[in-house]
C-alpha cells in the first residue's frame, strides 16, 4: 500500500515538471457535524476566491487534500465549491475510517489522528520540498494570504509561522453571511478581518489577558494586553507553522503542529518568517461558544506559567521575543504595553531568584540575573533563555 501511495506521488511529481509550474500543496483533515458545517461554510469561502487560490491556479500546481471519514465524504462532495475543486482537479479525498480504528477513542485522539496525517503528507511533500499548507478546518483567511505566503517560501523561507487568534463564530455569522449569498465566496482584506477579530475576540481569549483579574484561569500560549477597548498589543508563545517546506523524509511528530512540528524537522530560528504584519497576512480560527480548551495556571503562579514554556520546544520559547499589534498604531501606547509585556515576561523567569529585575532595570543588572542562571535548566535551555531575554530586552545591541 505504501509502495503504490510513492508510485502515485511520483507521478503527480512528474506532471509538475512537465506543465513547469510551481507545485504546493494544502492538507486539511476534517470530520465531524461541527467542524465540516464550519469548513464548508466559511473557511474554504475564503480560499476559494479570486483573491486567493482562485488567482494562483494559473500559476502554481495546487495538490488540495482533504482527509475525512467515508460518511463525512458525502455531504462533502455536494458542496458547490467541492464540485469546483474537483473540476479543476486540484482536489483530492482521502478517507480516515482506517486510520481511526488505530486510535483509541480518549480526548486527545482527534490531535492525535491530526498529526499523523499531517506527517504522512509532509514525508511525501519531502521527496520533492513540496511546500505544504497544514491547515485546521476552522481557519479563515484574508484575502491574497496564500500568494503572500507562498512568496515567502519561494524567496527562501522553509516556514512560515501566523498568530492565529480565537474568533467567536456566532458573533461574526452575520457578517459573513451576506457575502456568501451575494457571491458564494467572502473576501475580507487582513486589516479587516484583524479589525473583525478585535471587535468579536471568543470568551476562551480571557483566559489569555494578563491583566485580567475577574478570571483566574489562565493558559499563557497567549498573552494580551487591551490598551483600547478593540486594540490589542500580543505576544505569542505558540504560533502556527501554517506553511513549511519539508525536507526530512522520516519526519515523525512528536506533538502537535503549533507545538512541536519546526522542531521535528530540525529548522532553525533564521530558517522561519514569522508573520508579525497583520495588516497584510491575517487569519483567524472560527469557533462556536461550546468550544474549549483547558487551564495551564492561575495568573499568580509563575512557577507553573515558567515550567509550562520551558518543558516545549526551544524555537517556542523564542517566539515571545515577537509582538503583535491589532488595531492600534500610537507609539506611546503601544511603548507602554511593551513595558508591561517585559515585566510580565522578567517576571515569569526569575521570580524565584534573589536578584530583582525589571524592564526599567540597567543592562547590566540584566546581565547580572541572566549570569546568576537557572540552575534547574539543562544547559541548552539556559542558553536558550538567555538568547530569548537578549531578544526582548535588547541587551547586548
Amino acid at each position: 500500500m505504501l509502495r503504490k501511495r510513492y508510485c502515485e506521488v511520483l507521478k503527480k511529481i512528474i506532471t509538475m515538471m512537465n506543465n513547469g509550474l510551481q507545485k504546493f500543496k494544502i492538507v486539511v483533515p476534517v470530520w465531524g457535524e461541527t467542524y465540516l458545517r464550519t469548513f464548508l461554510r466559511y473557511s474554504l469561502p475564503s480560499q476559494m476566491n479570486q483573491k486567493n487560490l482562485i488567482h494562483l491556479i494559473e500559476t502554481h500546481n495546487i495538490d488540495y487534500v482533504v482527509y475525512t471519514r467515508a460518511a463525512d465524504m458525502k455531504v462533502l462532495v455536494k458542496n458547490h465549491l467541492v464540485k469546483k475543486m474537483l473540476s479543476l482537479k486540484i482536489l483530492r479525498i482521502e478517507l480516515i475510517d482506517e486510520f481511526e480504528q488505530e486510535f483509541n477513542q480518549n480526548s486527545n485522539y482527534r490531535y492525535d489522528l491530526k498529526s499523523r496525517i499531517y506527517a504522512l503528507e509532509l514525508r511525501e511533500s519531502a521527496i520533492e520540498s513540496t511546500p505544504t499548507y497544514c491547515l485546521n478546518a476552522d481557519i479563515f483567511f484574508s484575502n491574497n494570504f496564500f500568494n503572500e505566503t507562498i512568496k515567502l517560501i519561494e524567496g527562501g523561507a522553509k516556514a512560515v509561522q501566523v498568530f492565529a487568534p480565537r474568533t467567536d463564530l456566532d458573533a461574526v455569522r452575520h457578517i459573513f453571511e451576506p457575502m456568501i449569498e451575494t457571491s458564494s465566496s467572502i473576501e475580507i482584506s487582513a486589516t479587516d478581518l484583524s479589525k473583525i477579530w478585535a471587535a468579536n475576540i471568543h470568551p476562551l481569549n480571557e483566559m489569555h489577558f494578563v491583566e485580567n483579574l475577574e478570571n483566574k484561569d489562565f493558559h499563557p500560549s497567549t498573552l494580551i494586553w487591551r490598551i483600547k477597548e478593540d486594540s490589542y498589543y500580543i505576544k505569542s508563545f505558540h504560533l502556527y507553522p501554517i506553511l513549511v517546506k519539508p525536507e526530512k523524509h522520516n519526519l515523525t511528530l512528536s506533538g502537535t503542529i503549533d507545538g512541536t512540528l519546526l522542531e521535528d524537522l530540525n529548522l532553525s530560528r533564521n530558517q522561519i518568517f514569522t508573520v508579525t504584519n497583520l495588516d497584510s497576512i491575517f487569519c483567524c480560527e472560527l469557533s462556536t461558544l461550546d468550544h474549549y480548551v483547558g487551564r495551564i495556571s492561575s495568573r499568580d503562579n509563575l512557577s507553573a506559567i515558567r515550567d509550562f514554556y520551558l518543558k516545549d520546544s526551544l524555537i517556542n520559547l523564542g517566539n515571545l521575543s515577537y509582538e503583535f499589534l491589532v488595531n492600534e498604531k500610537d507609539p506611546s501606547a503601544i511603548s507602554s504595553s511593551r513595558v508591561k509585556s517585559l515585566d510580565f515576561i522578567t517576571s515569569v523567569f526569575f521570580a524565584d531568584y534573589p536578584i530583582g529585575l525589571s524592564s526599567s532595570s540597567s543592562k547590566r543588572s540584566r546581565l547580572l540575573v541572566l549570569s546568576y542562571s537557572v540552575f534547574k535548566l539543562t544547559r541548552i535551555r539556559l542558553v536558550a533563555v538567555r538568547k530569548l531575554l537578549r531578544s526582548i530586552f535588547g541587551i547586548g545591541r
